[in-house]
């Protein structure tokens, strides 16, 4: 019976073509668009005249939020920064 009830269910969601439709990238919202190009912009003006930039390079942020809080308010006290790299993705 459980070998029954195994191969129904597969034969079920091997046809869910129609039932189940995701992808990641697949999203649909309004809002502020081109924010990077912008901020690239902002960053090549501020920059122009300099013959150093100085950037720090944030890793993976996970769920470490006491971290991260503590981690932007030193790099917000920094004079020397001239932007922040994140090398990782905000979710949980």
């Amino acid at each position: 019976m459980k070998q029954l009830l195994s191969i129904l269910a597969c034969l079920a969601l091997a046809g869910c073509e129609g039932w189940f439709s995701y992808h990641p990238y697949d999203t649909r919202f309004g809002g502020e668009t081109d924010i990077n190009r912008r901020h690239i912009a902002e960053i090549e003006a501020a920059c122009r005249e300099k013959d150093t930039l100085r950037f720090v390079f944030m890793g993976d942020t996970h769920e470490w939020y006491a971290d991260t809080r503590d981690m932007v308010a030193d790099i917000n006290r920094r004079q020397d920064v001239d932007f922040v790299i994140h090398g990782g993705d905000l979710t949980d």
